[in-house]
């Protein structure tokens, strides 16, 4: 499946049930739903592949790191692994490699770390 443009994506998130996580979104929302083609995850892995979407998106109103243009678009509230913590280098760069490994390179470079330095995870490839 080919990932939806990035003008689409305003949420990310994980779900082992997919069509009931769906059902809690509001009405609006659910018809533009998509699923990545990425190989059964467990949950440490599906986290740092969401958080990947999110450094490269940004939550509303996030600046990106180098403070020039736009600001992040996604609905989600904060991310799924916070940039302070000490393994967020390392979850990070695993997301971005699950992303690249299936196809989803455009959404692996990471904008909004809250200016979290990782080595290798820059902007766009």
């Amino acid at each position: 499946m080919p990932a939806p443009p990035p003008e689409d994506v305003k949420y990310v998130g994980i779900s082992r049930a997919f069509d009931e996580r769906c059902s809690k979104h509001p009405v609006e929302r659910r018809p533009s739903i998509r699923r990545l083609n990425l190989p059964p995850l467990v949950f440490q892995e599906a986290r740092s592949v969401e958080e990947a979407l999110i450094a490269h998106f940004g939550t509303t109103g996030e600046l990106p790191n180098n403070r020039f243009g736009s600001r992040g678009q996604l609905d989600n509230i904060v991310h799924s692994i916070d940039p302070d913590r000490p393994s967020y280098c390392v979850r990070l760069v695993l997301g971005q490699m699950m992303l690249l490994e299936n196809g989803y390179g455009s959404y692996a470079a990471a904008h909004y770390t809250r200016s979290k330095v990782c080595a290798g995870v820059g902007g766009p490839r």
